[in-house]
C-alpha cells in the first residue's frame, strides 16, 4: 500500500496522470504505476478470481479515487458488460482506513442476484448511434426503484488499509458523502 501511495504521489507531482471529467477519479492508472500493476497481476489474487469465476481472468481496467466517489448507486454491468453475462469481477483495495462519514463505499447485499439491467430495460431514448442526454439520470432512477422494490438496504464498507473487496459486476454500489 505504501508503494502504491508513493507511486501515485510521484505520478501526480510529475503530472503523468490526470483526473477525468468528474475531477474525482483517474482512469487506467495501472498503465502508469508498476505498484498498482503488481496488485492487479498478483498470482494469489488472480488464482482466487479464477476460482470465483471458474475461468482465467484478464485484468484490464483501473480507477483511482483520492476521496469517496459520491456516486449514485449503480451496477458496473451497465458500463462494462461481458458476453456471456457475469464474467466481470471487480476488486477494490483500501489505501487507508475507512471511517464512518469519510465517503465510504456503499453496497446493496444480494443485489447481484437481480436481473441485469440494460438500456432497453428503462426509459431512455438511446439508440445504437445516439445516447439520450438524460440516460444516466434515468438509469439512476431505475436503480433507485429497484432498491425500493426489492427492499435493499445500503451497507457501508468500513475497510482497513490493505483490505480487499471482490464483487460481482451486477452488485449495486455507490459512494457515501
Amino acid at each position: 500500500i505504501s508503494s502504491i501511495i508513493r507511486s501515485i504521489s510521484n505520478l501526480k507531482q510529475n503530472e503523468q496522470i490526470q483526473y477525468n471529467y468528474s475531477g474525482k477519479k483517474i482512469m487506467q492508472i495501472h498503465k502508469k504505476s508498476a505498484a498498482i500493476q503488481a496488485i492487479m497481476y498478483d498470482n494469489t489474487l488472480l488464482k482466487k478470481l479464477k476460482f470465483i469465476l471458474g475461468k482465467e481472468v484478464t485484468p484490464y481496467h483501473s480507477i483511482y479515487f483520492d476521496q469517496g466517489s459520491e456516486q449514485a448507486p449503480h451496477s458496473d454491468n451497465i458500463h462494462m458488460s461481458t458476453y456471456p453475462k457475469g464474467f466481470l469481477i471487480a476488486v477494490w483495495v483500501a489505501l487507508e482506513d475507512i471511517e464512518e462519514g469519510s465517503g465510504e463505499l456503499l453496497y446493496y447485499e444480494g443485489s447481484h442476484k437481480l436481473p441485469y439491467l440494460y438500456n432497453e430495460d428503462y426509459d431512455n431514448n438511446s439508440t445504437g448511434l445516439w445516447i439520450d442526454q438524460n440516460a444516466n439520470k434515468k438509469y439512476e432512477k431505475k436503480i433507485d426503484d429497484l432498491i425500493i422494490e426489492n427492499h435493499l438496504e445500503a451497507k457501508k464498507l468500513l475497510a482497513k488499509k490493505g483490505d480487499i473487496l471482490i464483487w460481482h459486476a451486477n452488485l449495486i454500489h455507490g459512494g457515501a458523502k
